[in-house]
């Protein structure tokens, strides 16, 4: 029976050690996010001014940011479900 203090002791130590390497993906993945968000945004900028260029009409930027808006709102409800862990 004196095994079991020592493996709990243990145990304890790696869930708080598995929690912070845990914490820390979370803030890596979320700087991720963040930086693909900021990414996503310079496309669509890039869009908008080839289509006021006429580089490219209404019938093919549309798709493009109709997909970047459905893009945007994965990634912002990915980074609202990593704070919501954080709490």
């Amino acid at each position: 029976m004196r095994c079991r203090p020592k493996f709990a002791v243990l145990h304890s130590q790696f869930r708080r050690t598995s929690q912070r390497q845990g914490r820390r993906r979370d803030r890596e993945f979320s700087q991720f996010l963040r930086i693909a968000h900021g990414s996503l945004r310079e496309v669509e900028t890039q869009v908008l001014i080839a289509q006021r260029l006429r580089y490219v009409d209404a019938a093919g930027a549309n798709p493009i940011l109709e997909l970047s808006a459905k893009a945007g709102q994965l990634i912002t409800g990915l980074l609202k479900s990593l704070k919501g862990e954080e709490r």
